[in-house]
């Protein structure tokens, strides 16, 4: 008996209709499923019992689903502005501009930013790891928060819990309490850090209702990450300390997000080394070094530029805000406001499941009376925001944790041992970050199937020029003609985009380096690869600067060689670097 088209349809292709009508993911597993239901049974069957009529039905209706998800895929990345849609282009202020002009875009393109406005509100929720039971535990404190709610007008975060036990409970635990700053030991500016860090109100959802009655609220579904820049003007530093901690907070709670939004929250007490106290300290070049690698280098981890949470909020206000608003959006979308009708069905039913989106504004610590109330207008003082995903605590997550190596010029001596536990067991992380940052850029993590050495060489006008290491043009000479392989040699990055940097590290097997921020592109060495790293060796210039970090990379060697004035043995050099062509030959052709 012939296997006919009907059965076949109803074993395999209706049974996974539904589920293609559900996102963009689900459409494309529903066709997964259903082609593979299909080539299943057909195996299964004998010969000679599928008729010419079934295949050519069959393939028939395989082509219109592929055509249908081929639709939802356009429909997916090409969604027009309409006045059904609560979703808009959100040009996002540049990190360091002064400009108080609206940021928000006329287009009416959609920047993936998915937007919604609340009618309800939600109940908030935290996952933290890492903190201490020392007096700064926040220091080291990293936590993941549900439905954060901000008020721009204040600049205060509200926690909300179900009840005023628990508000109470949750505030006394000190589990939401983090630094925003990428440091864990604080020193001398640990005040600085205590006025930074995020140490959201925590009231009861009766409270918040009381506090903010009328006013409207706006969901951001993305994830968000909060924290402050520190040395982002040099090129390792914003590798280690930017980009590095945030993305070790989506790797932890598993929420890596291509589509991460990047928050800065500036604060009056400037940290040292950060852009705004370099700006404030050094003057307006410093500005110019920030402004290029935000723009730059941000794209590795996220496409949408670093905001500062103020300006980026008021952003937000300004596209959802009432009807008697400038924006044009704002009078499209006619926002609706969260009515008291609404909020007194939540509050009288606490244990309903409660949907909807967040806000926040000048809320008191848990306390059994009343918040005091806020005279101003809802309407006056704009929507609250309301961050479904927020991340923030970047004390312990960067390159160098409490910093017990001073960026490696501790490496140790008989009878004063160092230990640098920061970037143990962190391999993982150390190279995923690698390979993320690598598909974001759009450059292949595939590793190279010839040897190829770089060499990068400190321009001699550099201002670090005491860093500066001669005879390196005459070194490329000589491995290109004892050893027969290509050499590339780059007198400083700036000129070079960033993914024309890392494709031809990645493409790359060995790395000669000076040491110091042009050095960290050898993050992107494929594995087997060999990083040779030449020091001057005096002063804050030690033997085996930012040993803290490379000895932990899990994907290549690291050899270091002393330069004194520069100078260097290239006999001994030359030696290193014919054991590093044949490390890598060697660890992808162990035959």
């Amino acid at each position: 008996m012939y296997i006919e088209f009907g059965w076949i349809y109803h074993r395999c292709v209706h049974k996974y209709i539904r589920i293609m009508k559900g996102s963009i993911i689900a459409s494309i597993l529903g066709l997964i499923g259903s082609v593979t239901c299909v080539i299943l049974l057909l195996h299964r069957a004998s010969p000679g019992s599928v008729s010419d009529t079934t295949i050519r039905k069959l393939r028939e209706e395989i082509e219109r689903l592929k055509e249908q998800n081929k639709l939802l895929l356009s429909d997916f990345h090409r969604r027009d502005f309409d006045t059904n849609h609560t979703e808009d282009k959100i040009a996002l202020q540049q990190p360091f501009s002064n400009s108080s002009n609206s940021t928000i875009s006329r287009t009416g393109r959609s920047n993936r930013h998915v937007l919604k406005l609340a009618h309800s509100t939600r109940r908030s929720s935290h996952t933290c790891f890492g903190r201490t039971y020392n007096d700064d535990y926040w220091i080291e404190n990293t936590c993941l928060y549900n439905n954060l709610v901000y008020d721009p007008a204040t600049d205060i975060f509200t926690y909300v819990s179900a009840s005023q036990a628990e508000a109470t409970a949750v505030k006394t635990s000190g589990d939401l309490v983090v630094s925003t700053y990428p440091n864990g030991y604080g020193g001398s500016q640990k005040r600085v850090m205590s006025e930074g860090k995020l140490d959201p109100e925590v009231v009861s959802l009766q409270q918040f209702v009381k506090q903010h009655e009328g006013r409207s609220s706006v969901e951001v579904e993305n994830v968000h990450v909060l924290y402050e820049s520190y040395n982002a003007e040099n090129f390792g530093h914003f590798l280690t300390d930017e980009l590095l901690p945030v993305y070790s907070a989506m790797s932890a709670f598993r929420v890596v997000d291509t589509e991460v939004q990047l928050l800065r929250r500036q604060t009056v007490a400037k940290y040292i080394y950060s852009c705004d106290w370099q700006i404030a300290n050094w003057g307006v070049k410093q500005k110019e070094k920030c402004d290029h690698n935000y723009k730059e280098f941000t794209f590795l981890l996220s496409p949408h530029p670093v905001a500062e949470l103020r300006n980026y909020s008021r952003d937000l206000q300004l596209l959802f805000g009432n009807a008697s608003d400038t924006s044009p959006f704002a009078a499209k979308l006619r926002v609706p406001t969260i009515s008291q009708t609404t909020i007194s069905s939540i509050t009288s039913t606490p244990n309903t499941n409660v949907t909807g989106s967040l806000p926040s504004s000048t809320v008191p610590a848990p306390s059994s009376s009343a918040p005091a109330r806020n005279t101003t207008k809802p309407a006056a003082r704009g929507p609250l925001i309301v961050f479904r995903t927020l991340l923030s605590g970047a004390g312990m997550l960067a390159d160098h944790c409490e910093d017990p190596t001073r960026h490696g010029r501790a490496m140790g001596a008989p009878g004063r041992d160092v230990h640098h536990t920061c970037n143990r067991n962190r391999q993982e992380t150390l190279y995923s970050f690698r390979e993320h940052t690598m598909r974001m850029a759009g450059v292949s993590t595939s590793a190279p199937t010839v040897n190829q050495v770089i060499i990068w060489d400190r321009h001699v006008d550099d201002y670090k020029s005491e860093r500066k290491i001669y005879g390196l043009p005459e070194l490329k000479a000589r491995i290109e003609k004892e050893y027969g392989v290509r050499v590339i040699l780059y007198e400083q990055w700036r000129g070079v985009s960033a993914t024309k940097q890392i494709e031809t590290m990645a493409n790359s097997t060995v790395f000669i380096t000076g040491i110091g921020s042009g050095s960290h592109i050898g993050w992107y060495l494929p594995r087997g690869g060999t990083m040779i790293r030449l020091s001057p060796a005096f002063g804050l210039h030690a033997s085996h600067l930012e040993w803290h970090l490379f000895n932990y990379m899990p994907h290549f060697q690291v050899k270091y060689v002393t330069a004194k004035k520069g100078k260097f043995e290239e006999d001994h050099l030359m030696m290193l670097v014919r054991a590093a062509l044949d490390r890598y030959t060697l660890f992808h052709h162990r035959d």
